[in-house]
């Protein structure tokens, strides 16, 4: 508090003539402080403070507040009406009035004050008015407020000793709080010390396990041993150690610094006989100038077992785990070793498939070849010969007319090699690319079959294996013929292109489509074999048909190059 007279002042301002009133007024304010100081908590000491202001001041009446916020609240009132109470405590401190009313050192006339609180404290027929704030550790907590109607302003000695008594209630409030700080700091400690889970300790700090009792333990620590706690008061730490450890305890008790701590792990014995594993934090601590060993121990024996359970787990599982790894790799090992077995036979395969192709394909020109040197020119002859003989019998009726009939059987005969001739190799195989193959298919088509094959070919599209293009001409073919037989539509799409290292052939039309399960019932063997053929050149195939919305084939094969072909 700022400013305001001590004890020491109140004895220096007194004139010498007024030597029998201090005597009175020091016997109240001592009957005051003895009042206060019996007090235990802040509330407790506001009451008689109230009570002994207005009997050292000789006030009419007066109110004590406590501050909770920035607003004023009633603790307790003598003589004061509840009008001007209610209208008090609805005052902000904040108020320049309040702020000015509680810096004054002593009582102020009313007429003096602000004239908000003045008209307030002429309403209730106050004259003379003294405010107090009250701090405690420099903190406002409350308000004292002493009142009076009386003409004549309190005595000065009086108003000093007021000021006195402030003091020493100032006093007794940071004792107060100093104690009760002291108490909540007590009841958290021991809030822990009995809440924890882990076991608490205190002993004598002694270098012997043997000495020693124990001083003071926890709840947790009781469970924990199993003992009550008034039994393990009386015991030392070698009491509750298993046998075969006790010679090991001393050394641990040695290595404890005594600054610092040191964790260790021990084996110990309950009450019951049980044995447990303890995790034990040992430090050195000072309760004022004795030192004590404070330990804190927890049981692991459970958490041990699991733990060994868990290594146990893991060495199994990582056994399982090489034994599966092992035969993994074994597995791998096979399925590598196969796959190179089947990349080698599909390689085969492919070879042997371009070479039976090579094969056919020379076998049918060898055929086209006989019938269009030979055969043909065989039967033109003799059809040449039959013309002269005819020419020779013309007499002979009979004779002409076997003569015609044997003439046109061979002409017959001379039409159906020519088309077989053309079927087993035509003319555009033989010399011409691939595009010309196809040209020359799309013409047959039309011309044998009446379907208009519209053709596209996109970028160069040159394969340089004899089986690729061979393959790609039989598919069209087949996949054509497939169209005339059971399409029922006269125009058909043909479309060639090169796609990266692949032979695209793309073949659809609007005819009344299939069922692509019933693909061997539907379109028959040949066209199986072509799908079969460009699997085996490292191809692949796709058939996508609706009945009633067309039919799409569409076949793709690497580029591959023709092997050399051995000699004959």
């Amino acid at each position: 508090m700022t400013g305001g007279p001590t004890p020491e002042t109140v004895c220096e301002a007194e004139p010498a003539s007024a030597q029998s009133k201090p005597a009175a007024l020091n016997e109240r304010l001592l009957g005051a402080i003895l009042s206060i100081s019996r007090c235990a908590t802040l509330d407790e000491a506001l009451e008689p403070l109230l009570d002994a202001a207005i009997d050292i001041t000789q006030m009419d009446g007066g109110g004590v507040y406590r501050v909770e916020g920035d607003n004023l609240v009633l603790r307790h009132q003598r003589a004061m009406p509840e009008t001007f109470i209610a209208e008090v405590s609805r005052m902000p401190l904040t108020l320049p009035p309040v702020q000015t009313l509680l810096q004054q050192q002593e009582p102020v006339e009313a007429a003096s004050v602000a004239t908000e609180m003045r008209e307030l404290f002429e309403k209730h027929g106050i004259r003379h008015v003294f405010s107090l704030p009250l701090r405690a550790s420099g903190t406002l907590f409350g308000v004292l407020n002493v009142a009076s109607a009386q003409v004549e302003p309190p005595d000065i000695a009086d108003v000093q000793g007021l000021w006195v008594l402030v003091h020493e209630m100032e006093s007794l409030l940071g004792r107060l709080q100093s104690e009760k700080a002291l108490r909540e700091s007590e009841q958290r400690c021991k809030t822990l010390w009995d809440a924890a889970l882990d076991g608490f300790a205190l002993r004598e700090w002694v270098s012997s396990p043997e000495k020693g009792r124990f001083i003071d333990v926890n709840e947790s620590a009781c469970r924990i041993l199993g003992y009550p706690r008034d039994e393990l008061l009386q015991l030392s730490p070698l009491d509750i150690v298993a046998d075969d450890q006790r010679e090991k305890l001393p050394w641990l008790y040695a290595e404890i610094p005594e600054s610092g701590g040191t964790s260790f792990e021990f084996p110990s014995v309950t009450k019951n006989g049980r044995r447990v594993l303890l995790e034990v934090n040992v430090r050195r601590v000072l309760l004022g100038d004795r030192p004590l060993a404070f330990a804190v121990f927890r049981d692991v024996t459970e958490h041990k077992r699991m733990e060994a359970l868990l290594q146990q787990a893991n060495e199994r599982l990582e056994e399982q785990v090489r034994a599966r790894t092992t035969e993994l790799i074994d597995t791998v090992d096979r399925l590598q070793a196969a796959m190179k077995e089947l990349e080698h036979r599909t390689s085969q395969l492919q070879k042997l498939t371009q070479e039976l192709s090579r094969a056919e394909d020379r076998e049918r020109k060898r055929l086209a070849a006989f019938l269009h040197d030979d055969l043909q020119q065989t039967l033109a002859a003799a059809q040449n010969r039959l013309g002269v003989l005819a020419d020779q019998i013309e007499s002979n009726s009979e004779a002409a007319q076997s003569l015609e009939q044997t003439r046109q059987m061979l002409d017959e005969a001379i039409e159906k090699s020519r088309t077989l001739s053309q079927e087993l190799g035509p003319p555009a195989q033989c010399s011409g690319s691939l595009a010309t193959m196809l040209g020359w298919l799309a013409g047959q088509m039309e011309r044998k079959h009446g379907l208009t094959v519209h053709m596209e070919i996109l970028g160069e599209v040159r394969p340089d294996s004899e089986a690729v293009r061979s393959l790609l001409y039989k598919t069209a073919e087949e996949v054509l013929l497939n169209v005339v037989k059971h399409a029922q539509i006269e125009e058909a799409n043909l479309r060639l292109q090169r796609t990266n290292d692949e032979l695209w052939l793309i073949i659809s039309d609007w005819g009344r489509g299939f069922d692509v399960e019933s693909l061997a019932e539907t379109a028959g063997r040949g066209l199986l074999t072509v799908c079969e053929r460009a699997e085996a050149l490292g191809g692949r195939t796709k058939i996508q048909s609706t009945p009633g919305r067309g039919t799409v084939f569409f076949v793709a094969v690497p580029d591959i190059h023709a092997a050399q072909p051995s000699p004959a």
